[in-house]
């Protein structure tokens, strides 16, 4: 097959053994190479293949060995392997632009579609729960007690299930995104309710109820660990609210319809001018903060601020690649196609004991945050890099205080010398 509808076909070939002469070939499908094209994927194509957007379906081929990629007619990329780099070479580029393929990529069996159990026509809510119960017994208990007590109590009219499961994926190591709707509770009495839901489900090791900073009385959340070593992560919300289902969710019991309509979480979307200059502004401050503990050899603090303003770097990559949830960074980068991490992300870490190899760090995390501002504003059609740019990349490039590259002795380790610089911080 090498039909050429819609966005492309796809072929992938791998060397066998290391031998050249040996070379498998994967059967030929149509690809959707840009979001929305309505091609659809050749149905004789093994299922793990069939709606993959086209640079990721061939990441089974790449598991063990060099593989190639070729994509056509509307794009050519060529792919080598080398460990768990990969240079993809688009021919619109005038260089090759490096990526990672990240490490929960690598592994063996099948890779969990990163959009939705929904993007399969053919997929039903109680497949996706069929599916989950069994991959994941443990975790189908759980959620079933859970439904079993929202079907039993009317002050309970939904529960949906979100994030890796919610999309179809997860393992065993992943806790339980969750939500629950509720009618007739004051938020007086919310937090109690949500602890007897907590402890009716199953027998908890600990548990919290709290509010995350910015929401509503009316809102709270569950977190809790249980016995049988499940984390469940469980949201409650009154129910007329919810007008639809997000994407990577699922319902398991839904007492007024209020989850049959499909719904774009404003998260999902790109973000605004505003926001996206709020974290280019945001990086250079962090990466600032951080060359200011540098030279007082604060290094606990300088790599802390290194830790944010790698955040919004990512957050800006995120973007500039049009990954959905941009402001989730790291993880959605991890999550949906193309599954790229910047390349030399390593060097924005660094262990707080050596101020040479800290304000290395704080250098490469700058780097970073200066190719992500080009990506988003690519993206974004405007501008969103931010005016301290320039100044703060002037002040990592001055000379470092005499003395400023000794070790910081470690306060774990006996009395330490005096240190002024401590009286004179803001």
């Amino acid at each position: 097959m090498n039909r050429q509808r819609g966005a492309g076909a796809l072929t992938a070939e791998r060397r066998i053994d290391g031998d050249t002469s040996k070379v498998e070939t994967a059967r030929s499908v149509d690809c959707l190479v840009e979001q929305g094209d309505p091609a659809e994927p050749d149905q004789d194509a093994p299922r793990s293949l069939r709606r993959w957007p086209a640079r990721i379906r061939v990441a089974p081929l790449l598991q063990s060995g060099p593989a190639r990629m070729s994509l056509l007619p509307k794009t050519r990329t060529s792919v080598a392997r080398s460990s768990r780099s990969l240079w993809m070479m688009p021919v619109v580029h005038a260089a090759p632009v490096r990526c990672h393929l990240p490490r929960r990529l690598t592994g063996s069996g099948e890779i969990p579609s990163p959009r939705s159990w929904r993007d399969d026509p053919r997929m039903t809510e109680a497949d996706a729960l069929a599916s989950l119960r069994s991959r994941l017994p443990r975790h189908a208990a759980l959620i079933d007690s859970m439904a079993d007590v929202v079907v039993r109590d009317e002050h309970w009219r939904f529960l949906e299930v979100g994030c890796s499961l919610g999309a179809g994926g997860g393992d065993e190591l992943s806790d339980i995104d969750a939500g629950v709707g509720y009618d007739g509770i004051a938020a007086s009495g919310l937090y109690d309710a949500a602890r007897a839901f907590a402890v009716q489900v199953g027998v908890p090791v600990d548990l919290v109820v709290h509010r995350m900073d910015g929401w509503s009385e009316d809102v709270c959340r569950v977190a809790a660990e249980y016995d049988d070593g499940l984390q469940l992560d469980l949201v409650f919300m009154p129910a007329a609210r919810r007008t639809g289902l997000p994407d990577r969710s699922f319902s398991v019991v839904d007492k007024d319809q209020r989850l049959t309509v499909a719904v774009t979480p404003l998260l999902r979307s790109p973000p605004s001018i505003e926001v996206a200059h709020e974290w280019a502004m945001l990086g250079w401050w962090a990466i600032a903060t951080a060359d200011k503990y540098v030279r007082r050899r604060s290094l606990f603090e300088a790599v802390h601020a290194i830790d944010e303003a790698r955040t919004h770097a990512l957050r800006l990559w995120a973007a500039g690649r049009k990954v959905p949830y941009a402001a989730f960074g790291l993880t959605s980068l991890l999550d949906f196609p193309p599954f790229e991490l910047p390349d030399d992300l390593v060097a924005t870490y660094a262990v707080p004991d050596d101020v040479d190899l800290v304000a290395a760090a704080n250098r490469a995390t700058a780097a970073l945050l200066d190719a992500a501002s080009v990506l988003a504003s690519a993206a974004l059609g405007v501008d969103v890099g931010s005016p301290l740019a320039p100044i703060v990349r002037s002040r990592l490039r001055s000379v470092v205080p005499s003395g400023a590259a000794a070790r910081q002795p470690s306060p774990c380790t006996g009395p330490q010398e005096p240190r002024p610089w401590r009286a004179r911080r803001e």
